[in-house]
C-alpha cells in the first residue's frame, strides 16, 4: 500500500508507520522550510516533486525523489482565436512583484516604441482574493488583473498571443529594498561583478522549486513563451528553439522586442515546446510514472507477504 500526502508532522508520520507497517509513505512537494520538514522528507519513502531544483536538493539529502508535475487537465478547454498583443501570466503575486524591475520594465520600454494599436497588454491571472491586487509602479502598459480560476483562466491563456514565465523572486518580498538587499547590491558591484548584473536591476534569487509546470498550459496551447532561465525551465525551453530565455531586464527587453517585430517567428518555437513538454508533463504521464514506482516497490513486498 502507498500513502500519499502533502503535509505531515512528526507525530502523524509516526502514527502512519505504526498503523501501516508495510505502507510506502509518499510526500508531495515537500517545502523544506525548517528542520522538521527536512527530517520528515528523509523519513518518507518517496518525495513527489515538480522541479529539477527540488529533486537535486532532496537527492543530495539522500531522499528518493520522483518527478510528478501538478498541471491542470486541459483537454476540455476550447482553443479560441488568438488575441493580438495579449501577454498572459499565471502564478502568484510575489512573482509579479519580482517582475517590476525586469519583465515589466522591459515591457514598458518596448511598448513606448510601439504604436498604440500594437502595444502589448499584460494579463495577470493570480489569487487576488487571497493576496490582494498587485500594485505595480506607475506604468503606461495596460495591465488586467484576473482572479485565478478554471476554466476561465485556461480559456484566456489558450487565446493569448504570448506567455511569460518568471522564475525569480526578490531577495525579500518588499522588492529587495531592505538593508540586507542594499548591502548585497553594494558587495556585488564593488567587485568585478562576475554575475554581470546591472546596478538598476533588483537582486534576485531562485526558488528551490521553480514550478516549471507553469510552462505547461502555454506548451499545451502552443503559445510562444518567454521565461526566466532555471534548471527546470531549461529542461523544456531551449533558447531560440522552443522559446526565449531571460534573466535580467536587458534580456527581457531583447526577447519582447523580438516578439513585437515578428510574433510569427516565435510560433515555431511553440510547436517545439508542445512536442517536448506536453508528453512529459501530461497528467497521465505522471500517473504512469508513479504507478511504475509503486509496482516496483510495493508489489514485490506484497508477494513476499502472501508467500
Amino acid at each position: 500500500m502507498a500513502v500519499i500526502t502533502d503535509s505531515l508532522t512528526r507525530s502523524e508520520l509516526a502514527h502512519l508507520r505504526t498503523a501501516h507497517k508495510n505502507a510506502k509513505i509518499l510526500v508531495a512537494d515537500p517545502k523544506l522550510a525548517n528542520q522538521e520538514d527536512i527530517d520528515i522528507a528523509r523519513s518518507c519513502d518517496l518525495a513527489l516533486v515538480a522541479s529539477v531544483e527540488l529533486k537535486v536538493k532532496l537527492e543530495s539529502m539522500g531522499v528518493d525523489a520522483l518527478m510528478m508535475y501538478w498541471v491542470p487537465e486541459l483537454d476540455h478547454v476550447p482553443q479560441r482565436p488568438r488575441r493580438p498583443n495579449t501577454v498572459a501570466y499565471h502564478g502568484n503575486k510575489v512573482h509579479l512583484m519580482s517582475m517590476e524591475d525586469t519583465t515589466l520594465a522591459a515591457l514598458e520600454t518596448v511598448n513606448s516604441r510601439l504604436a498604440n494599436t500594437s502595444r502589448f497588454v499584460l494579463e495577470c491571472h493570480y489569487n487576488i482574493e487571497k493576496l490582494g491586487a498587485w500594485k505595480p509602479p506607475a506604468t503606461r502598459t495596460t495591465i488586467r488583473h484576473t482572479q485565478f480560476s478554471s476554466p476561465g483562466t485556461w480559456e484566456a491563456i489558450a487565446s493569448a498571443a504570448l506567455g511569460i514565465v518568471p522564475n525569480l523572486l526578490p531577495t525579500k518580498n518588499d522588492r529587495g529594498s531592505v538593508k540586507a538587499g542594499d548591502r548585497l547590491r553594494r558587495k556585488l558591484f564593488s567587485s568585478d561583478n562576475p554575475l554581470l548584473l546591472r546596478e538598476d536591476d533588483i537582486n534576485l534569487r531562485y526558488k528551490i522549486n521553480t514550478n516549471a509546470a507553469r510552462i505547461y498550459p502555454f506548451a499545451y496551447f502552443k503559445t510562444p513563451v518567454i521565461a526566466d532561465v532555471s534548471a527546470s525551465v531549461a529542461a523544456f525551453v531551449h533558447h531560440r528553439r522552443s522559446g526565449l530565455l531571460c534573466w535580467n531586464r536587458d534580456s527581457w527587453e531583447v526577447a519582447i522586442s523580438e516578439a513585437a517585430r515578428s510574433l510569427s517567428s516565435l510560433r515555431d518555437y511553440a510547436e517545439d515546446l508542445h512536442r517536448n513538454a506536453v508528453p512529459e508533463m501530461h497528467p497521465q504521464t505522471s500517473v504512469e510514472r508513479l504507478n511504475h514506482w509503486i509496482m516496483k516497490r510495493c508489489i514485490p513486498e506484497i508477494s513476499k507477504q502472501e508467500q
